[in-house]
């Protein structure tokens, strides 16, 4: 059995996003038939593609389908693995409330931009795909945190003067 706390950050190479998008991207294995478990980082990736990778819809173009396949091919971009994990922890910590997943969530955000700066320092790196993905992903994980903000004192308020 695995000492570390659940849902807390694991090294580069333990934390591949690529292994929980994969099943994700074949036919036979959708989204509604991503069976649940207590793999946060598996959850939380699979309910941020189901709620924010779409194709078109009869409302409009669709938004980040690039994005699982992305994953897929570039299982080393620490950048854009790191950032989907901020991204999708902070979200799925948004719709269930579990705290303990935005704590997660707020390390593997300090964990990604330190990434996307050693990117961005690589003439390379500083314009490709993952880094510029890994950006907007940050930009989503800072607007799902600033809708937690007000909620979150809330909760605390409340938490704190035994109800309202």
């Amino acid at each position: 059995m695995n000492s570390r706390a659940a849902g807390t950050p694991r090294s580069h190479a333990e934390n591949d996003s690529t292994a929980l998008v994969q099943p994700l991207m074949t036919r036979s294995a959708t989204l509604q038939q991503y069976r649940p478990t207590t793999d946060w980082q598996g959850n939380s990736i699979a309910h941020f593609f189901r709620n924010f990778s779409y194709g078109e819809t009869v409302y409009g173009e669709g938004y980040l389908t690039f994005l699982p396949q992305l994953v897929i091919q570039n299982p080393d971009s620490a950048c854009l693995q790191e950032a989907l994990l901020a991204t999708s922890m902070t979200y799925l910590a948004n719709v269930s409330s579990f705290r303990h997943l935005l704590n997660v969530s707020q390390e593997y955000y300090g964990r990604a931009l330190r990434s996307i700066a050693v990117a961005l320092a690589d003439l390379n790196q500083a314009n490709i795909d993952c880094t510029l993905t890994a950006m907007l992903l940050l930009q989503h994980f800072e607007v799902i945190l600033a809708i937690i903000g007000p909620y979150e004192r809330l909760l605390t308020k409340i938490d704190l003067s035994g109800g309202l």
